[in-house]
């Protein structure tokens, strides 16, 4: 499947595609794909890119984030949280892919905060995720100037400690600070998540040709 044989099919049979098709990204940890880790890396955690400097938004829609990683180095960005994260994931009431408490009415979420720890611990044993004691310990592990993440960090923080973000206007509920230790890290980057698109077909599900007209028995 997912080769697109049944689409060449169909234009083979005189079909035609949808006008505007587009494809859907996601942001996943580009070296750890079983699923990757979307619902971690979809949450506003703060966002650095690889020289160790904040570029956006974190709050911004999946493909927003994306867009900004097609402006920085490597195309990438790596996630940042400290040992609080737990509260902080409560805190934002995220919903979708990111949310990983139970909602108000008891429903659950798409992936609970326990299988979202274990798939964090998986990461952190192949690798994929860096743990350590200090920031500075943290830049060296992910290949950035200590300096400059201490700096970026730094900042970050006395900006969640006012409230305000006045470099990007992130909302205050996603201000979460960098603190306590150990310190975390995850690169993350674009996936290819689905094409919403495909063969142009009327209300029946026949596909239309050229002209809009159905083929018979397709």
């Amino acid at each position: 499947c997912n080769t697109g044989d049944g689409h060449k099919m169909a234009l083979w049979a005189g079909a035609s595609m949808d006008p505007a098709p587009h494809t859907m990204m996601m942001h996943f940890d580009p070296t750890w794909m079983p699923e990757g880790n979307a619902p971690f890396s979809g949450i506003p955690w703060l966002r650095v890119n690889l020289n160790g400097e904040r570029f956006c938004n974190e709050s911004g829609t999946y493909d927003f984030i994306l867009h900004a990683d097609a402006s920085q180095p490597g195309n990438i960005h790596v996630c940042l949280w400290d040992a609080d994260w737990q509260t902080y994931a409560q805190q934002f009431d995220m919903h979708g892919c990111s949310r990983m408490f139970p909602f108000d009415n008891g429903a659950a979420p798409n992936l609970p905060i326990e299988v979202v720890t274990a798939m964090n611990e998986e990461a952190l044993k192949a690798g994929h995720i860096q743990q350590a004691d200090t920031i500075e310990e943290l830049a060296g592990k992910i290949g950035c100037d200590a300096a400059t993440l201490t700096a970026t960090v730094d900042r970050y923080n006395g900006m969640c400690e006012a409230g305000e973000d006045t470099d990007y206007y992130k909302k205050p509920v996603f201000l979460t600070p960098v603190k306590e230790g150990p310190f975390y890290a995850l690169k993350v980057g674009p996936a290819l998540l689905a094409v919403p698109g495909g063969l142009r077909t009327n209300n029946d599900f026949q596909c239309l040709d050229a002209e809009g007209a159905p083929i018979e028995g397709l």
